[in-house]
């Protein structure tokens, strides 16, 4: 009798429980719920402190629910543990796994105004990130991450003494914090402040990454795209400032070190490619950007450089190849039809010169370069 008012009660609270999560369960299922990367390059799922704070109470709550539940029936069974009591803890025990799975979902719920800050920065729409980024820190003051992201954003806007203030103070919360340590590196970069930007770079690359779960998880392939320790990045960052100075060597090797942490950043082997063209290196870089694989090679910038390359060598086949298909992948790319079209008056096709000159001029109507070819293929078409 006593058994079963107990189970009774308990089933009624289990069973809204359930329900509860299972309804988080399905509406996250239904919206495609993804983790992704935030501006800053962060996994967004170590935000939302408050929230895990509240979906751990529920956890521990709930598995005190099952321990004094099974307390109550072992006793009044008097200490007969049969299969009787399991079946009828298993309702139980099935409603703190799926509890588990739907407040998990209801974190990931929660991190929707992270990604639709996320989304606007990635589509350019910088005002309106830095907007929602706001927005967050207004309930969450001291939260690092997004103090960090609305760095970045005003780093976009070149609103470079609102991207330092921010950037300080996600310091002050932590001063190992090694997103903040960059941003205010680049700041310094875009400002010719080159020994203040390798600083900053080399302060946030002698900080140690953390010991723990997510690094024994960041050496999966699976996950460690979402747990990267950001030192390929600070690296390439800090191979750009060398390579404003004009140090190629020294730029060359950070960008090898770089590519020992993280092979499958194009943005370290455009880089390369940029350091070979500068060194009029052109067999090296045709070479070293053709061995990518061809999914590799999809980026718009290295075909630009290989097309570049290839200029320089005057097979004019392969670079109206390579910038032809830059093109196509960014049609806003000036620099890729401005080439294009000295490739073409070199081909005395005038017309189609004249096309892609044009077309550079859209995108950047005061580049001199380009001014100055236009006038020359309208002259060149003049004496024909």
């Amino acid at each position: 009798m006593f058994i079963g008012i107990v189970i009774n009660n308990f089933l009624l609270i289990n069973s809204l429980i359930i329900i509860f999560s299972s309804i988080i369960l399905i509406i996250s299922l239904v919206t495609k719920h993804k983790i992704k990367q935030n501006i800053s390059g962060e996994n967004i799922s170590s935000q939302g402190k408050m929230n895990k704070s509240v979906f751990s109470a529920l956890l521990v709550v709930y598995g005190f629910l099952i321990i004094e539940l099974d307390s109550l029936i072992l006793e009044a069974s008097e200490g007969d543990y049969g299969v009787d009591t399991i079946i009828y803890l298993l309702p139980f025990v099935c409603g703190f796994i799926v509890i588990l799975l739907g407040s998990g979902m209801l974190v990931g719920m929660f991190e929707q105004k992270y990604l639709k800050a996320t989304r606007n920065y990635e589509k350019g729409q910088f005002d309106k990130s830095i907007s929602r980024l706001k927005n967050i820190l207004s309930q969450e003051p001291t939260n690092c991450i997004v103090l960090n992201n609305l760095g970045v954003a005003y780093t976009s806007l070149k609103q470079f003494d609102n991207a330092l203030d921010a950037f300080n103070k996600a310091l002050e919360l932590n001063p190992e914090y090694k997103q903040a340590l960059n941003g205010i590196g680049t700041v310094y970069a875009y400002l010719e402040d080159f020994d203040g930007a390798k600083e900053m770079y080399e302060k946030a690359l002698k900080i140690p990454v953390k010991p723990g779960v997510f690094k024994i998880l960041a050496m999966t392939s699976l996950i460690s795209p979402l747990l990267r320790t950001l030192d390929d990045q600070i690296l390439l960052n800090l191979a750009r400032v060398y390579f404003k100075e004009d140090d190629l060597d020294r730029s060359m090797e950070i960008c090898q070190k770089a590519l020992t942490i993280n092979s499958k950043n194009n943005n370290i082997w455009e880089k390369i490619g940029e350091i070979y063209i500068k060194k009029k290196e052109y067999d090296k870089c045709i070479e070293t950007l053709e061995s990518l694989n061809k999914n590799d090679r999809k980026q718009g910038k290295i075909l630009s450089l290989l097309g570049m390359a290839y200029y320089k060598k005057k097979n004019l086949i392969k670079t109206k190849q390579y910038l032809g298909q830059a093109l196509k992948l960014d049609a806003k790319d000036h620099l890729v039809s401005y080439h294009l079209a000295k490739v073409y008056l070199e081909l005395k096709k005038y017309k189609i010169a004249l096309k892609y000159c044009n077309l550079s001029l859209r995108y950047e109507p005061e580049n001199k370069k380009a001014l100055e070819l236009h006038s020359q293929i309208a002259k060149d078409m003049f004496y024909l």
